[in-house]
Order: C-alpha cells, then structure tokens, then sequence
C-alpha cells in the first residue's frame, strides 16, 4: 500500500485520463475501488541504491520521481494487491511508461 496519500483533485485527474478504467485489466473502475498505484514501486524510496540501479537499468533521467503523475495509474484495489511491490520486467515497464 503506498504511504503516499493523494488529493481528491490528483485521484479525479488520474481516474479521468485513464477514462475510468483499470490501467491494469482495463477494466470499469468505480471510484470507491480507485487506488492509485506506482508502475515502478514506491518502496523503492526506502532503497536508493537499487532505485538508482533500477533507473540506469531503465534509461530514466536521474531526476525520475516515484511520485510524478508519468509514474501513477488508476488501479482496482484487487489490481494493485495483486502487483503490489512488484517492479515488472523491462520491457513491460518502459511499456507502461510510455503508455502513462
């Protein structure tokens, strides 16, 4: 679970733009399901080391921000449990970040 808490403002922004849906099963996503989840784990903060390994790795500018909007995406609860601290293959995450 993210110890990061969102506004109302930034969760109605993020749901919106992925036009209600679960960025991970694209699904119908009401909003007292909504979770915001980090396509590259918050947890990471609590490791910089491997933050900065994971970011090389990636190709990410050094500036990369776990909790920029380019990182965040509407999730079903049930989603982002299932994901949880999970960092996706390489390949999956550069998709996803594209596609956020």
């Amino acid at each position: 679970m993210s110890k990061t808490t969102f506004d109302n403002l930034t969760r109605s922004s993020i749901w919106t733009a992925y036009k209600n849906l679960c960025f991970y099963c694209s699904q119908s996503l009401d909003w007292g399901d909504l979770q915001i989840d980090h396509i590259i784990p918050e947890s990471l903060e609590n490791n910089p080391t491997e933050l900065e390994r994971i970011k090389n790795d990636l190709g990410l500018d050094d500036n990369f921000d776990l909790n920029a909007i380019y990182n965040l995406v509407p999730s079903h609860s049930k989603c982002n449990l299932r994901k949880s601290n999970d960092l996706f293959p390489k390949s999956t995450t550069l998709f996803y970040l594209s596609l956020s």
